[in-house]
């Protein structure tokens, strides 16, 4: 059976967002999408997009789609810790 090449994506399928996020200090990491940070943080949707408009979660639009840097994701965690 041939080897099948594993995307850049797949990759980090799994991965912790904040091993993400170190895992490349300096250079451009791969950016979330809504619902991956959706998945990780166990919120709807809906919420996350609240919490940009509010300000508390920071993101960059792409495309007029909301994306998020993984570092950014796991600073808002760390910071609600308590």
């Amino acid at each position: 059976m041939a080897k099948r090449l594993v995307t850049e994506r797949e990759r980090h399928v799994g991965q912790p967002v904040n091993e993400l996020a170190a895992s490349r200090p300096g250079q451009l990491v791969p950016l979330l999408t809504l619902e991956e940070v959706a998945g990780f943080l166990r919120l709807n949707p809906r919420t996350v997009r609240r919490l940009t408009a509010a300000g508390k979660l920071p993101s960059v639009r792409v495309c007029g789609r909301l994306r998020f840097e993984a570092d950014a994701v796991a600073k808002f965690v760390e910071a609600r810790k308590g």
